[in-house]
């Protein structure tokens, strides 16, 4: 859930419902990385603020302007690994060596989620945050970009991980 800031308690209402319906709640990417949204109205403009970043818009404005900014602001967040770099507003993932490798929507989904889940996190959750219609599960399908997910960091930045499956709960391992 994303911390909403701001003085103005008409302005929090209207900004809420602008997070609702571009349902914010839905992108794993801002339940998982972006804790806090800090608006301040400055005469004819507001000003959004993101992990200290900020940018200003004109008002009236866009629901799809208001979510470029805020994307744009969140894009420098970023998890540091053992050696490497994770963005996931980016789906970059970098090493010490500035060497890169640009991850697929569904490869950032599942490393986002196993980044995020210290614990684990069950396999039919992974699968319905990436596949949220798909009324059939195939575990098979998961495995299958688990696998190419691991090979793909692998050879691109030499980053080596494993995914410890046990009684349908998966864990990321860095080696």
């Amino acid at each position: 859930m994303i911390n909403i800031i701001c003085k103005d308690d008409f302005l929090l209402k209207q900004i809420q419902s602008l997070v609702n319906q571009k349902e914010f709640h839905q992108n794993y990417l801002f339940e998982k990385f972006l804790t806090s949204l800090e608006i301040i109205i400055d005469n004819d403009q507001i000003k959004i603020i993101v992990n200290k970043k900020s940018s200003s818009i004109s008002l009236p404005f866009t629901l799809d302007a208001f979510y470029s900014i805020v994307i744009d602001l969140s894009s420098d967040i970023k998890i540091n690994l053992q050696g490497f770099a994770f963005y996931p507003f980016q789906n970059l993932l970098r090493n010490t060596k500035k060497k890169q490798c640009f991850l697929s929507n569904i490869q950032n989904i599942i490393f986002s989620l196993l980044v995020t889940s210290s614990d684990g996190i069950e396999k039919t959750q992974v699968y319905k945050s990436i596949w949220p219609n798909n009324k059939e599960f195939s575990i098979n399908k998961l495995d299958t970009h688990l696998t190419n997910l691991k090979k793909k960091l692998k050879n691109e930045i030499d980053f080596n991980i494993q995914i410890k499956s046990h009684d349908k709960n998966i864990k990321l391992i860095i080696d």
